[in-house]
């Protein structure tokens, strides 16, 4: 009976991991961007950093995912303000110690949001409002992935690696 019990709770543990990494076929932009991830946790830029922006596109056809390094840009926090009301990324995904983050109109940021920001070090205090915007810098020389993924099935996509974002669609069959 031991056995059985141990048996199955290894079975749950592996399915929940499986469940975690597996591209899906259907669903809309919030899967695609999954996919997006699972797919780049594989490729060596997935080492270069701690902190990555997740950029999306709607187009006709396909879905437009950039996961590029944040590299040391953070965002400036207002404590006095409630969570929803700082100009914050909304949505994130953490896996192996490496944090994902976007932009999302349909998600408001909360307080979990902050929490997860300020463990990555990504918030600077706006000191009551005195500092106005923060300097950010864009390396050139750093490498990102662009998806290219057919709205129709999630699974069929291209992978770009480059140091500029790929507008030229690659060679991508999207069949209605």
């Amino acid at each position: 009976m031991k056995k059985n019990i141990i048996f199955l709770v290894f079975i749950f543990f592996l399915s929940c991991k499986s469940i975690d990494s597996q591209i899906v076929s259907q669903g809309n932009i919030d899967n695609a961007i999954m996919n997006s991830i699972i797919d780049f946790k594989k490729t060596k830029l997935f080492k270069t950093g701690a902190v990555f922006s997740v950029l999306e596109n709607n187009e006709e056809e396909f879905y437009k995912i950039t996961i590029i390094s944040k590299g040391k840009n953070k965002y400036l926090y207002s404590k006095q303000k409630k969570a929803k009301e700082n100009k914050l990324p909304s949505r994130y995904y953490e896996t192996d110690n490496k944090l994902f983050i976007w932009w999302d109109e349909n998600h408001e940021v909360t307080d979990k949001n902050i929490e997860i920001l300020n463990k990555y070090d990504m918030l600077v205090d706006d000191e009551g409002g005195n500092v106005w915007f923060l300097e950010s810098s864009i390396d050139d020389s750093k490498k990102g992935a662009t998806y290219f993924i057919c709205k129709n099935d999630l699974e069929n996509y291209k992978r770009v690696i480059s140091s500029t974002s790929s507008s030229t669609l690659p060679n991508l069959k999207c069949n209605k």
